[in-house]
């Protein structure tokens, strides 16, 4: 029974299930899936977004403000992410990157590929449902991401057409990363 956190699997079969969230439950649904954004993460938690305005840099996935101004509240059920918090839930981290293959990433709503590296976007795109104007980056999360398209979400390239587009990417990769692609992708630099 297997979960992903940031990125990597984690062991759940002695886990310490909580009164709001039930790992095996979670683990029997969908062996792997990211459950980072349950647990709280303070936007200080994120240095590579460090002096970014933009709203995917700068919101609290906890609590913060919609396009149209009302404060939402997002689902963090879980405590502040750390190693002693996943040791206390008995996690146990098996030192494997959480691996997608494309079928899964087009799949799976809100997810994307950006150098190898698969993000979950989705609880960024349910809180802010409506495009973000002048917001490059924004709209390329919504236009790959953000679709239901089965033709691939990989936005490597993307990313690498513009200087915001290359500066977003570590941002990008600390708040919402989830896994890695398990084969080369089409744009990946190497």
């Amino acid at each position: 029974m297997v979960l992903g956190v940031s990125g990597w699997q984690f062991n759940v079969s002695a886990s310490k299930p909580t009164g709001n969230v039930d790992f095996y439950t979670l683990s029997n649904q969908l062996s792997g899936q990211d459950i980072t954004p349950l647990f709280t993460r303070p936007v200080s938690s994120f240095p590579a977004c460090s002096g970014m305005t933009a709203r995917f840099a700068t919101y609290d996935p906890c609590k913060t403000t919609t396009n149209s101004g009302t404060t939402a509240t997002s689902a963090c059920p879980l405590p502040e992410l750390s190693e002693a918090t996943l040791n206390a839930l008995g996690f146990q981290n098996t030192s494997l990157e959480t691996g997608y293959d494309w079928d899964e990433v087009n799949a799976l709503y809100g997810y994307m590929v950006v150098n190898g590296r698969v993000l979950n976007l989705s609880p960024y795109l349910r809180l802010f449902p409506e495009a973000i104007l002048d917001d490059p980056v924004d709209s390329i999360i919504r236009g790959v991401a953000g679709s239901n398209s089965t033709m691939g979400k990989d936005a490597t390239r993307l990313f690498w057409n513009t200087k915001r587009g290359v500066d977003a990417v570590g941002c990008l990769n600390e708040r919402f990363a989830a896994g890695a692609i398990d084969k080369t992708t089409p744009g990946e630099e190497l």
